[in-house]
């Protein structure tokens, strides 16, 4: 499963999923030093940052 953090309300990350649906998920099941646009996936029970994918969709929205 693979979506993008949209945003943090509290203690939750709000992910958007590949499907478009959003999730609300724990940032106890994160890793430490997620930001919003970074894109994430879950391996296991813990989400974390695809660091190609994030650097690719950050280079090609800054051009």
């Amino acid at each position: 499963m693979r979506g993008i953090i949209d945003r943090f309300v509290g203690e939750l990350a709000v992910i958007e999923l590949e499907s478009g649906v959003f999730k609300s998920v724990s940032r106890k099941q994160m890793v430490f030093d997620l930001h919003p646009g970074d894109i994430v996936y879950l391996a296991g029970d813990i989400w974390r940052r695809d660091d190609q994918a994030t650097y690719e969709r950050k280079s090609k929205i800054n051009g």
